[in-house]
């Protein structure tokens, strides 16, 4: 997870609330009204035993097309911890944080 810090620009990610554990206890994809602005990244670490959730996520016709709503289905049915990184994060989905991406990283 990364803190995006801006509510208008939380709109165009999966956000996530957590609590004091780091247990995700909420996550809605690209929300009209952000209740956070902690983003998911994309990034997504699954013990083995997730497999089976993924298939039965996917043979009950969930929307498979993007990661996040399988973590949205995922974190009402079993416990979903987060770490929340302290390091840029760019998300290069977008034309203009990409161009960000290769200045910075260009230096």
């Amino acid at each position: 997870m990364y803190d995006v810090k801006d509510k208008e620009l939380a709109k165009n990610y999966g956000i996530v609330e957590i609590d004091n554990n780091n247990k995700m206890i909420d996550f809605v994809e690209k929300p009209a009204e952000p209740k956070s602005t902690l983003s998911s990244t994309g990034i997504y670490f699954y013990p083995q035993d997730v497999i089976n959730s993924l298939m039965d996520y996917g043979e009950h016709g969930e929307n498979t097309d993007k990661a996040g709503n399988f973590l949205e289905w995922l974190h009402k049915k079993e416990d979903v911890y987060c770490y929340i990184s302290e390091k840029k994060w760019f998300d290069i989905g977008s034309l203009s944080q990409l161009e960000e991406a290769k200045r910075k990283f260009k230096a």
